[in-house]
C-alpha cells in the first residue's frame, strides 16, 4: 500500500513538473538550424528552439498554436501537406523571399535584422 501511495505522489508531481510541450517541434527545430542568431533573440522556452510565436498569434500572452501570422501563413504554404517535415527547410527558405507587411522588406529581411517577421494578425 505504502509503495502504491509513493507511485502515485511520484506520478502527480511528474504530471505537474512537465512543461508545455507541442506536436511539431520540427518546425521551430528548422527555424533554428537556418538563422542561428534570430533564435537566440526569439527562443522557446527551452532556449533550443525558435519561439512558435514567429508563426502563431499570442493572445493573452499565451500562443495560440491554432492561429498563424501572415509569416506562418506563408512558411505554411510552401508545404505540400500537413506535418510535411522532409519539405520544413524548403518552405521556410521560400517564405524568406514572401513580402511582409513591412513596406519594401521581405521576411528574410526582417529576419536578418533580427525583427519578427510575422505580424501579431491571423491569416487564414
Amino acid at each position: 500500500m505504502p509503495s502504491r501511495i509513493i507511485a502515485l505522489t511520484l506520478a502527480v508531481v511528474f504530471c505537474l513538473g512537465m512543461t508545455e510541450t507541442h506536436a511539431r517541434p520540427p518546425y521551430a527545430d528548422k527555424m533554428a538550424a537556418a538563422y542561428k542568431d534570430f533564435q537566440k533573440k526569439f527562443p522557446d522556452s527551452t532556449g533550443k528552439r525558435v519561439s512558435c510565436s514567429i508563426c502563431h498569434v499570442k493572445e493573452g500572452g499565451k500562443t495560440n498554436f491554432k492561429k498563424r501570422n501572415n509569416y506562418g501563413f506563408d512558411v505554411g504554404s510552401g508545404l505540400k501537406k500537413k506535418n510535411d517535415t522532409a519539405n520544413i527547410a524548403a518552405a521556410i527558405k521560400k517564405a524568406a523571399d514572401a513580402d511582409s507587411a513591412t513596406k519594401g522588406k521581405t521576411y528574410g529581411d526582417l529576419i536578418k535584422a533580427l525583427q519578427r517577421p510575422g505580424t501579431n494578425d491571423e491569416k487564414k
